[in-house]
């Protein structure tokens, strides 16, 4: 990789509080909000499930000392200590409206399946408790908005450091609510249907699509590119 930093003045947009409406086969990386329903009781049939929940539950985590209780939060979630992050986001092919129409993207914006796990325990502090979602939100002020045909969903990020890592096609609709908000971002590849000598670009070619990319990512900082491994099978291990 190597990184080339930009100036930027743009102000940043923030996205609004979104949720999915229908489930994907593509994760779901949602900022849930914190959802309690006091009044709603298990039926009889998860009897044996809830029990097992109830003697692995902790319900006086709330009265222990707060010091202790942020200390926990950390132990149980990694990404709030770490210092940077590498979000690998990709297209997918959306599905047709079911009434024929066809005004609306093919593809779309989303999250790499590597990413579901990679966040699975902020996302967790994100839907849990008032608590533990203040703290996420504190470490990770920042959102990323997918538009993902009909539906919406926000991706909680640290933009001044974490990178933003995709391949690129340049007639790909974005949303102006993600890209505004990227300020470092990793290109491994960049497909341009516009250019004349077959709009392929990767390793030292990428400068050619600086401007480019300058204009998708209006405030972007940093720009890396991520180069090919290039190995001979060759080659004996060891000489």
């Amino acid at each position: 990789m190597y990184s080339q930093k930009f100036n930027s003045t743009n102000n940043i947009s923030s996205a609004d509080d979104c949720s999915l409406r229908s489930p994907r086969t593509c994760p779901r990386l949602i900022d849930d909000k914190e959802v309690e329903d006091p009044g709603e009781q298990p039926s009889s049939g998860d009897g044996v499930r809830n029990g097992l929940a109830m003697r692995s539950a902790f319900p006086r985590f709330m009265q222990l000392p707060p010091e202790l209780r942020h200390q926990i939060w950390h132990f149980y979630c990694p990404d709030l200590s770490v210092k940077a992050r590498v979000l690998a986001f990709t297209f997918q092919e959306s599905e047709p409206p079911s009434d024929g129409s066809d005004d609306y993207d093919p593809d779309f914006l989303t999250t790499s399946f590597t990413l579901a796990s990679q966040t699975k325990s902020l996302r967790a502090m994100l839907s849990t408790h008032h608590e533990s979602r203040s703290i996420a939100v504190r470490i990770y002020p920042d959102e990323l908005a997918l538009d993902m045909g009909s539906r919406r969903a926000i991706f909680r990020f640290r933009k001044e450091s974490d990178v933003v890592l995709m391949n690129l096609l340049l007639d790909m609709y974005i949303p102006p609510d993600f890209a505004t908000q990227v300020q470092n971002l990793a290109i491994g590849r960049v497909w341009n249907y516009y250019d004349d000598d077959g709009g392929f670009f990767f390793n030292e070619d990428m400068v050619a699509v600086v401007p480019l990319l300058q204009g998708i990512f209006p405030n972007i900082k940093r720009l890396y590119n991520l180069w090919d491994v290039k190995a001979d099978p060759t080659a004996s291990v060891g000489h």
